[in-house]
């Protein structure tokens, strides 16, 4: 009787760990693909792929790129304000700054 009882114990355990572990596993992949991410629809190609590569910090790594193209372009770019009403979390556009994008997306190749 004592030994099904440790059986037990053992195999509750051991499911407990495995479980855990795949939760672990689960939550590190949804960080990996952008969970942190504030927006979860986007307008462009360039920030989607972006939040799912590597989450809101690549996203920002990426709108520096253009923006640092788009300066040589459009002197009324300046910084990220140029085109976002605010910043962080939610990074929300102006009502210009998709069609700012959208207007200087031809001309610059970011990558």
């Amino acid at each position: 009787m004592n030994l099904k009882i440790h059986r037990s114990i053992f195999q509750g355990a051991l499911a407990a760990v495995v479980v855990g572990s795949g939760l672990l596993i689960y939550s590190a992949n949804l960080g990996a693909a952008g969970a942190d991410c504030y927006r979860k629809e986007f307008q462009t190609e360039m920030y989607r792929e972006a939040c799912l590569k590597g989450g809101q910090s690549e996203a920002k790594k990426q709108g520096k790129k253009f923006m640092k193209k788009a300066r040589k372009l459009d002197r009324s770019i300046r910084n990220c304000k140029s085109c976002h009403s605010s910043l962080k979390p939610r990074y929300d556009l102006k009502a210009d700054g998709l069609q700012k994008y959208n207007e200087l997306l031809p001309k610059i190749r970011v990558r």
